[in-house]
């Protein structure tokens, strides 16, 4: 089960692993937040979701590059999701 990061990291960290995860599948209009959040993604989610983010099915951890939005895909939506996880 994925950790709640709002308990975690703060919501501008947040924030920029969302725009991050999104720029994987999508265009995304925030370079700096993408480039940032790839340093958070780094750090905190590359363990279960790989460096090329294809998820790891034996951990739960789904692919996030493919266009597949199980919670939503919007920023917001993602944001929420790495928060507190549903």
């Amino acid at each position: 089960m994925m950790p709640a990061y709002g308990n975690i990291l703060d919501q501008e960290q947040i924030r920029n692993v969302a725009h991050y995860v999104k720029s994987l599948s999508a265009d995304v209009d925030a370079p700096e937040r993408v480039s940032a959040g790839s340093q958070v993604y780094a750090q905190q989610c590359v363990a279960c979701h790989g460096a090329e983010a294809k998820g790891n099915a034996a951990l739960g951890a789904p692919n996030l590059s493919d266009q597949i939005w199980l919670y939503g895909g919007e920023i917001s939506e993602l944001v929420s999701q790495i928060t507190n996880p549903q």
